[in-house]
């Protein structure tokens, strides 16, 4: 199953690649994210209504926002993402790369979790894991 699982989540990522966030088919209908950490508090949302209106508010101030995933690992019934969200700023032109890791955590095929973490070790050991 484990690499079933690492499927799943390679299928998000190439949605995510061309700027399609909203496949909803992947996830569990309850789904739990712990959001990146991008200015200094982290946010959490359960369900696919409250994912979707957390990326609104990314798309009201980013503009041509994607996400690339560099590697994958498995472990298990989680996936650890090592990945970058890429975008410029709508208001400054500026653009924008935030480097970061997830662990994606599935049941049934379906992603229940998602831990956003601002380094690698971090998102590694959650998982058990070492580099």
């Amino acid at each position: 199953m484990s690499q079933e699982n690492v499927e799943v989540v390679r299928r998000a990522f190439a949605q995510f690649e061309q700027g399609n966030f909203w496949v909803p088919e992947l996830f569990d209908p309850d789904a739990r994210v712990r959001w990146l950490d991008v200015v200094g508090m982290r946010s959490e949302t359960v369900g696919l209504q409250n994912m979707s209106d957390f990326m609104k508010t990314w798309f009201e101030v980013h503009e041509n926002l994607t996400m690339t995933a560099e590697r994958l690992i498995d472990a298990g019934d989680q996936v650890v993402v090592f990945a970058a969200w890429h975008g410029r700023g709508r208001a400054s032109g500026a653009s924008t790369d935030w480097p970061h890791a997830a662990v994606w955590t599935l049941r049934n095929g379906k992603v229940i979790s998602i831990e956003g973490y601002n380094d690698r070790a971090s998102a590694l050991e959650a998982a058990g894991l070492r580099e």
